[in-house]
């Protein structure tokens, strides 16, 4: 059994975020990030965590 958690970030765009990176968010663990859009203000960040488990 697969299941993935989502995260949705805003960054300021000075920020050096990049597709593959791992964020680190607390009291969730390691995140990857799969997508990286800038707006006009913010870089929006999509992160997943993936878990395996036994059914």
């Amino acid at each position: 059994m697969t299941w993935e958690y989502k995260a949705t970030l805003g960054f300021l765009l000075t920020e050096d975020v990049r597709k593959d990176d791992v964020l680190e968010l607390p009291g969730r663990g390691d995140f990857v990030v799969v997508a990286v859009t800038p707006g006009r203000r913010l870089l929006s960040v999509i992160a997943i965590q993936e878990k395996r488990g036994a059914e």
